[in-house]
């Protein structure tokens, strides 16, 4: 038979106590800071905004688009394209290779696009500042 000290106990369950506010403290953490970032309450929806080359771009209408309808022709470059990593959200935050902080147009362009489907794309455009 083990012997225990008498404080083992109130040890035990303070410690599961403390573990659980700490988890809870992040969960609640997490999901306000998505609502903050992306404005959405839930990972697995597409985001209403994304942040990204210092610039915050909004979803318009939502409709999935090809490519091809999603990009009109011409001299612009081509939007950057994400790719969500996490349920609808695109947590990488990676710039593209052109972005260059504080550089005016920056790389990133007035549209960008979030794939998903293999050719369907939602459309995010960038509406006044920051």
């Amino acid at each position: 038979m083990a012997v225990t000290s008498p404080g083992t106990r109130p040890n035990v369950f303070l410690a599961g106590v403390v573990s659980l506010v700490i988890v809870g403290v992040a969960a609640v953490g997490s999901t306000m800071w998505v609502r903050a970032t992306f404005g959405v309450w839930g990972i697995w929806t597409e985001p209403e905004r994304i942040p990204l080359c210092d610039m915050s771009y909004t979803k318009r209408d939502g409709r999935v688009l090809s490519y091809a309808e999603a990009v009109s022709p011409g001299p612009a470059p081509p939007p950057v394209v994400l790719e969500p990593t996490v349920g609808g959200l695109p947590l990488s935050f990676a710039n593209p290779s052109r972005y260059e902080p504080g550089a005016g147009y920056n790389g990133c362009g007035n549209m960008l696009l979030l794939r998903v489907a293999d050719d369907g794309y939602i459309r995010y455009f960038k509406f006044g500042g920051p």
